[in-house]
């Protein structure tokens, strides 16, 4: 998967070309969670016949004190189906090169 961003008229807007072959559309939005940055899909998916098929209907990108948090909202018939959430942590180069034995 892989998602564009780009600001347009001081708007930041996400075109999201998905693994399951839609590709909806996100506006950047308020969020009233501290350090979250919110996107949430316009009505707009292309590649399927109606916004009620299963697509990323919201991401998040949560920045808090040692980590990076992401979470994607799935719909489907106009309600979250599932989500999925992963932590991102940043590690120094030598720790991270035991925890894969890249030498």
């Amino acid at each position: 998967m892989l998602t564009v961003y780009n600001l347009d008229e001081g708007i930041l807007f996400a075109n999201h070309f998905c693994q399951l072959q839609n590709q909806p559309k996100l506006i950047a939005v308020n969020s009233d969670i501290e350090g979250d940055l919110h996107f949430l899909c316009d009505g707009q998916v292309g590649g399927t016949k109606s916004h009620d098929e299963l697509h990323m209907h919201g991401v998040h990108f949560q920045k808090k004190e040692s980590s990076l948090v992401i979470w994607m909202d799935m719909h489907k018939n106009g309600s979250k189906d599932f989500e999925t959430k992963y932590e991102l942590f940043k590690v120094d180069s030598e720790k991270g090169r035991n925890l894969v034995n890249l030498e």
